[in-house]
């Protein structure tokens, strides 16, 4: 019996389902996949009959037609966390106050 392909977020390595578009534990997006066997990566659309640089292919793709619906490609920029942001906020917030304290008291 051929095992199936686990597939993991690179940004937190929690296991997501193929076809994910975000990862649902820390809600990174994802653009790419990697071949298992050699490492080359790119958009899913150049893996749709394997991997073009070694011809691996997935054991879900081993005797059957490749599909024909595809992940849509996002070509935004890859969003950071949404704490990164807060935390930003906090510091410019705390800078801020830091500076108009000392405003004030001089």
């Amino acid at each position: 019996m051929a095992k199936k392909a686990k597939f993991y977020c690179e940004s937190c390595g929690a296991e997501v389902d193929a076809g994910t578009i975000r990862c649902p534990s820390c809600g990174s997006r994802f653009y790419g996949v990697q071949c298992p066997r050699c490492g080359y990566a790119g958009p899913s659309s150049l893996f749709v009959k394997g991997c073009p640089s070694c011809g691996y292919l997935a054991p879900s793709q081993r005797g059957r037609e490749p599909a024909l619906e595809q992940v849509a490609q996002d070509s935004s920029p890859r969003s950071l966390p949404t704490w990164f942001y807060l935390l930003i906020i906090i510091i410019l917030l705390g800078a801020l106050g830091l500076l108009t304290f000392l405003y004030y008291r001089l």
